[in-house]
């Protein structure tokens, strides 16, 4: 932790002892499970928050900030940042230094500009960084910083995912990520991984970790077309490749695919492509 002593000596000794540590040569991730209480924080560097539970708020100038839980607070270098008294014990958060001159270095490589500003102090959660943080930690937590070209790899693709994902003065009007369309993807990951299964939209959120509300209408507002809609597709299109390829009677093709009974999935294949599944076979057989 040589290269991050400037923020570790301002941490108290209390949320850092109770914290796990994992550091490389340019970013450093805390995991405590207690909350700063009534100190102030001088950044050198780039903080990233992730809390799990809603966090105390913080004063940023005579500016006062409270937070939800699940999201991503961002501070900027050079600024101080005051923590309220806050004596809570929390289930155990993400705490990311990213080192200033590499975060702008890697900036600057994928073609941004090289002074990074990040616009907001609570962003949108993003399963995308939360997976590149993971892949750090376990890295470390495996090989320790024996793997150095590794742990340097795994390093710019925070920061490269943070960049994308994160509004600032560099990725403006840029490919930007959107909030949605990471829980997008993963949804339809898992789906087409278990569409042969029962699976429900409360299976698919507690993968994702986004509540069912809000998936849906992200889902509809990124695809045009509903969870439940697109799951049934997903099934169809299997199943009529499974006729094609005379893999099994009718029946079984239809409990393969996740549909509970045959009536189901006779009703939704005739829906969805206009024929029973008995007649896209006879057809396909010709």
């Amino acid at each position: 932790m040589d290269h991050f002593k400037h923020y570790i000596n301002q941490i108290p000794e209390g949320v850092y002892h109770s914290a796990e540590v994992y550091a490389g040569e340019h970013i450093a991730l805390l995991m405590p499970n207690k909350f700063m209480s009534e100190v102030t924080i001088h950044t050198e560097d780039y903080h990233f928050v992730l809390p799990i539970e809603i966090p105390p708020p913080i004063w940023l100038g005579k500016k006062e900030f409270e937070f939800e839980r699940n999201k991503i607070i961002v501070f900027n270098p050079d600024i101080d940042v005051c923590c309220k008294k806050n004596n809570t014990i929390t289930s155990r958060y993400s705490t990311i230094t990213i080192k200033k001159q590499f975060l702008n270095e890697v900036a600057e490589d994928m073609g941004f500009h090289h002074n990074v500003i990040f616009s907001k102090v609570e962003n949108p959660s993003s399963e995308n960084i939360r997976r590149a943080i993971y892949n750090f930690k376990r890295e470390i937590e495996n090989y320790g910083n024996q793997s150095s070209m590794i742990v340097d790899s795994l390093s710019i693709q925070i920061v490269a995912t943070i960049l994308r994902e994160i509004n600032s003065n560099s990725n403006v009007g840029r490919y930007c990520i959107t909030e949605g369309d990471g829980y997008v993807k993963n949804a339809k990951e898992y789906m087409q991984g278990f569409y042969n299964s029962n699976i429900s939209i409360i299976d698919i959120c507690s993968e994702i970790n986004i509540s069912p509300y809000h998936f849906i209408r992200l889902f509809k507002e990124k695809t045009g077309t509903t969870p439940h809609e697109y799951l049934l597709n997903l099934r169809i299109e299997n199943a009529k490749k499974m006729i094609k390829d005379n893999e099994d009677n009718i029946t079984s093709i239809g409990k393969k695919c996740g549909f509970i009974n045959n009536s189901h999935f006779s009703t939704t294949f005739k829906r969805l492509t206009g024929v029973s599944p008995v007649e896209y076979k006879s057809n396909s057989d010709k």
